[in-house]
Parts: C-alpha cells; structure tokens; sequence
C-alpha cells in the first residue's frame, strides 16, 4: 500500500518536454501556468477565443475563479486585463481590471464563457390559431 506522500507525488506529475518549469501538469487535465509571460499569453488566448481561465489573483480575493476575458489593454507599463463583470457561478467582481503583475497564475479551460445572468432566448412557439 502506498503512503500518503507517494499518493500526492504522483499527483502532480511533471510538465512535459517542452513546456516551462512553472507550468505544472495536474492529472494530466489541469494546466497551471505561473511564469509572466505564460500566464499573459493565456490571457490574450482567452480574450480572442472566448475561453475561461481559472484567475488566482490576491486582487480578486481568495481562490481560483473561473473568468472570461473581455479585453487586454496593452497601452500601460504593465498590461491591464479586463475581466468580464461576473465569474461562472454569478459572483458579481468587485474589481474586473487587474494589472498583469497582480496576477499569480492562471489555467486554461477548454470551454466558452457565458454570462451566467444572460437570458437565452427561448424557442419559438408557433402559433396556434383557433
């Protein structure tokens, strides 16, 4: 049987050939990114594919949230990301643009942002005629 620290060791496996030391595979399916220019490439990628990102910013308050980009202003020192108004469980963000260097780390995610308060709009019916 193995030991607790053997257990979590293999839980975080390296990154592979290629990748930064500060990007850290996680079962295989979680990409951690925590190099500046990792973690800003991540975030332009996500702004023009519409992508979330886990955001783990002190700024933001405690953990990851899950976070859709909506622009990267470039024309600053150091680059402003503006995040959309609400993370994906509806939380509204007290303060949706951060500079780049507040950010700790940031993980891709294969999926789109949606506004979690938008109404989707419902099929059409059709009309009945008596």
């Amino acid at each position: 049987m193995k030991n607790i620290a053997e257990n979590f060791k293999n839980l975080f496996e390296t990154a592979p050939s290629g990748t930064s030391g500060t990007e850290r595979n996680v079962g295989m399916r979680i990409n951690i990114i925590t190099s500046r220019r990792g973690i800003g490439k991540t975030l332009f990628e996500s702004k023009e594919t519409g992508k979330v990102v886990g955001v783990y910013s002190p700024a933001l308050g405690e953990g990851m949230l899950l976070l859709g980009v909506h622009d990267v202003d470039a024309n600053h020192s150091d680059p402003l990301i503006i995040f959309e108004n609400y993370d994906l469980n509806g939380i509204r963000l007290q303060r949706n643009a951060i500079p780049l260097n507040e950010i700790r780390s940031v993980c891709p995610f294969d999926s789109g942002y949606e506004d979690p308060f938008a109404k989707k709009q419902p099929a059409k019916q059709p009309v009945l005629v008596y």
